[in-house]
């Protein structure tokens, strides 16, 4: 933003922040307001406050995802990774914390810890469809029937077409003899346009 631009929006985040200030007995509270510092570049103010948010309230899942991704942000993956263990310890419940382990171990290229996260992850929330999703991106270098089942579950639990679509486009991809079946499946719920795009391949 310019700075006139900053300054029209200064009250109302002034306001946000002080509502924010109200709830900082709560982990929620201070996470906002970190993601505030956050966005204005202010990091050691967030990850401070991030700290604090964890300190406060430890079985509150995405505190530990912003603070690794604070620390993602910074180049440092190590640290990202440690804090997101410590969250699945004290929230063994969230598939968020072992999703964003995954992503991390992938941006290393540590692939079989990577799918074992992403594993994990639709274990702790199996009706979440980018979980299954990037589970199946990740899983198609090493078991590609894997990766479209993986996709396939994707599909059947978030009922999002583009997630068929990626399917067909597996199936395109590697050749596999099903895959008339899928763009069939496809052309019931896309534009004909769509599928001509997708066949033309």
């Amino acid at each position: 933003m310019t700075h006139s631009q900053q300054e029209k929006l200064r009250p109302a985040l002034d306001e946000y922040l002080a509502i924010q200030s109200f709830n900082a007995d709560r982990g929620f509270g201070l996470m906002n307001t970190a993601n505030v510092y956050l966005a204005q570049g202010k990091i050691q103010q967030a990850e401070k406050i991030y700290l604090k948010a964890i300190e406060i309230e430890p079985i509150f899942a995405t505190s530990y995802a912003n603070l690794a991704d604070l620390y993602r942000q910074t180049g440092d993956d190590d640290k990202s990774l440690a804090i997101l263990k410590q969250g699945m310890n004290n929230q063994p419940k969230a598939g968020l914390l072992r999703y964003s382990a995954g992503l991390n171990l992938y941006r290393q290229q540590q692939l079989a810890e990577a799918i074992d996260y992403f594993e994990q992850a639709t274990k702790v929330e199996p009706r979440n469809p980018q979980y299954w999703y990037v589970l199946g991106l990740a899983q198609e270098k090493i078991d590609i029937k894997k990766a479209m089942n993986s996709i396939e579950q994707a599909y059947k639990v978030g009922n999002n077409p583009q997630h068929l679509y990626a399917l067909c486009e597996f199936k395109i991809k590697h050749r596999d003899p099903t895959t008339n079946a899928c763009i069939n499946r496809l052309s019931k719920i896309v534009p004909p346009q769509v599928i001509k795009q997708l066949t033309g391949r």
